[in-house]
């Protein structure tokens, strides 16, 4: 599909080619110089400010709503404002209708202070956040490398113990007759040396 976005875009990607970008405040100077038509639209800051919230509709609906059967299946869906609560579905726009009921309570209205709890971001992981000061805080232009690649809060991922580590202690703690026994490599059938096969064999 060729339309007025993809047109957009590729502005943006002329732009960013030719600019040196470290921060999130650069991006946003490239998006908004790249065209007339472009401006950037933050939906959080590097600091952790969150601009547009995330709401956990699933947790806050189910509490309300029942979940339609098999909803994936069907194609054509009808509500009226005559019967509040009610879905007409139709695999088919020839096939035969059938209603449902997605409220649990019919006399439930929602309001609009009734929102369900934010989630918030989770942030880059402290594999991530390690990669990123050590590996690109170098390229950061300067006076933004604490905002893009800060230190991080937690110890580097090899000072924590490790999973492998901790099953190899308990591996030793466990007698030998209980230990997990290795297979055995494979035996060349003709020189009963290991390796090769009897088709490779050169004895």
């Amino acid at each position: 599909t060729k339309f007025a976005p993809d047109w957009c875009f590729g502005l943006l990607k002329q732009r960013f080619r030719k600019t040196y970008v470290s921060s999130l405040e650069d991006l946003v100077e490239v998006v908004n110089s790249s065209a007339a038509v472009n401006t950037a639209q933050l939906v959080g800051t590097q600091d952790g400010e969150v601009i547009v919230p995330c709401y956990d509709w699933s947790s806050f609906l189910g509490k309300y709503m029942n979940k339609v059967p098999k909803m994936k299946s069907c194609h054509h869906f009808t509500f009226s404002s005559a019967s509040p609560g009610i879905v007409t579905l139709k695999q088919y726009s020839d096939s035969v209708s059938t209603t449902f009921s997605i409220l649990k309570d019919s006399e439930w209205v929602p309001s609009a202070q009734d929102l369900p709890p934010t989630i918030p971001p989770s942030g880059l992981s402290n594999n991530c956040q390690w990669y990123l000061y050590r590996q690109i805080r170098e390229f950061c232009r300067e006076g933004t490398e604490d905002q893009t690649c800060p230190k991080p809060a937690l110890p580097p991922p090899e000072e924590l113990p490790r999973v492998e580590q901790a099953e190899e202690e308990a591996l030793e703690t466990v007698p030998a007759s209980q230990a997990p026994k290795r297979p055995c490599p494979r035996r060349c059938g003709k020189c009963g040396e290991t390796g090769h096969t009897c088709r490779t064999c050169t004895s």
